[in-house]
Parts: C-alpha cells; structure tokens; sequence
C-alpha cells in the first residue's frame, strides 16, 4: 500500500524512470493486477525499456484493464518504436527479429511491413522486400500508388532466371567482375556504364587470341595530357555469367595505373537491361526479351 500510495503522488508524464522502479517489484507480488501492468508498460516505454514495456503490454492484454480499450493498438505501437529503436542504434539484426516477432503476435500492420521491407532490403533480399511491400499494400490499400514504384524496384533488382546480380560494397566507386574471352581465358574487368567500348588489357588479349596486328582498324583514346592510339579487336565471345554477347569489337590496351583490370562498357552492358543499386551495393543484369 505505501507503494501505490507512492505511485498516486508521482505526477503523470514525470519521473517514469521512478515509478517503473517502484512498478516492478510490486508487480512480482501483485502480477494479476491488470491496471499496475499498463502503468508499468507506460512508464518503461517512456524510457525506453521496451522489452519491459512489451512484457507488461502482454499481461495488460491476459488480464485487461478498465483504463484502456485498445490494449493491441498500445501494444503493436510498442513494437513499431521498440524495431524503431533498434535500428536507430544499428542493430538491423535484432531489428527484423522484433518486427517478424510483432507480425506473428499482433498480425498485419502497414507500418510493420514497411519496417520489414526496409531491413530485408539492407540485407539485399529483395524479393522478400518486394512482398513486405505488398502485404503493406494489403494491409493499407491506400498505399499502393505510393508503393508500386519501390515493388518494382525491388523486383527488378532481386535474383530470378535470367539475371546475373553482382553484389559490392555499398557505395563503391569500382565494381569489378570476372568476364570471359572466347571462352577461354577469364580476366578481371570494372563496370563502366560511361564507356561505349569495352577495354581488354594487352596481355589477356593475346592469351584470349585477339588479333591486335596492322590488319584491325585503329581507335583514337584522348586521355590527360595525351593520345593513345590502340587496336579495335574483334571478339568471338564475351561472357559474364550466364550472360553472353558474340561478335563485338574491343579497344585492346592497358588502363593507366597499372591495374591489370579490363573495362566492360556499353558494347556489352546495353545488350542487357541493367539496375544499379549503389546505396545498397548491387547490381542486376537481366536478359532483354
């Protein structure tokens, strides 16, 4: 009793932090009063103990309360600011666990799905992205003209038949891939969407058999501070993955610094349709139909 009476005399919205220390072992006395649960789930909520604000929201739920009527609305917002929170403090991890949790326990929420769809997308499991974003639209038919755009973008840059994806680190600047010469030699090369022709270096050209004599035409390549004037080689095959394209021409010469890396461009590139996600590090190559 001296401890209610001590939980009357604390104004509301001050000192949560004493009234969930007081709430607790009480709780481990009194655990069927249904009332002293909702103010010990308000209490750490405002703190942000939100395992314990979710502890006591179950129990406010098993045993109810003249104080509230929509116990599961308190308490899918509980788990919306507890997922909130974890991937505030970079814990994405924990984060899809607590909201597949609250999915499974207070059922389908728009604002939960939306939280999934962004974890999974940071994990780059886009098709499951893509569905979250669906069952958002089930959820809240309002939001499927807002939606549709990220659900196709998720799609088109999700694995399928077809499609070679390239995963490298967000953000990067260089995303280099393993590309195939005649189908017989494989080399290093850099992804240049910028590059109308593809560079093979000097010395994978030749061990892939490229003709580099007097008897292939001449490209001119302006660089800084001077002109390099190299082989444009016909090849039989390039191929990168599944994907392959035949009888194209390449410039065959060394990229300045050294790197020993080839240069894949659009002579390539545009035979396909490609989406890059540089935020996330991905990149998809589809087949054109």
């Amino acid at each position: 009793r001296a401890v209610l009476s001590r939980l009357r005399e604390l104004p509301e919205g001050v000192a949560d932090g004493e009234r969930l220390d007081l709430l607790r072992p009480v709780l481990a006395d009194l655990d069927d009063e249904g009332d002293l649960w909702l103010l010990s789930a308000r209490a750490a909520a405002a703190v942000g103990d939100w395992e314990w604000s979710l502890r006591a929201w179950d129990q406010v739920l098993v045993l109810g309360s003249d104080r509230l009527e929509d116990v599961e609305g308190a308490r899918a917002l509980a788990y919306v600011s507890w997922v909130r929170a974890l991937i505030a403090q970079g814990k994405n991890v924990a984060a899809l666990d607590a909201v597949n949790r609250a999915l499974s326990e207070v059922g389908g929420r728009a604002d939960l799905y939306l939280l999934q769809a962004d974890l999974l997308v940071e994990k780059r499991r886009f098709w499951d992205a893509a569905q979250a974003l669906r069952d958002a639209v089930t959820a809240d038919p309002d939001l499927a003209d807002t939606l549709e755009g990220r659900i196709v973008r998720a799609e088109a840059l999700a694995e399928g038949p077809g499609r070679v994806v390239i995963d490298y680190p967000p953000g990067s600047r260089s995303i280099l891939v393993q590309v195939r010469l005649n189908n017989r030699v494989t080399g290093t090369f850099i992804v240049d969407t910028g590059a109308t022709s593809s560079m093979v270096p000097a010395a994978l050209a030749q061990k892939a058999g490229l003709d580099t004599s007097d008897r292939v035409p001449r490209v001119v390549l302006n660089t800084a501070g001077s002109q390099r004037v190299l082989p444009f080689s016909p090849v039989q095959s390039m191929s990168l993955g599944r994907l392959e394209v035949r009888n194209l021409s390449v410039v065959v010469g060394d990229l300045s610094g050294g790197s020993g890396h080839g240069l894949l461009g659009m002579d390539f590139l545009g035979k396909f349709h490609v989406v890059q996600d540089n935020q996330h590090g991905r990149l998809v190559l589809t087949e054109r139909q």
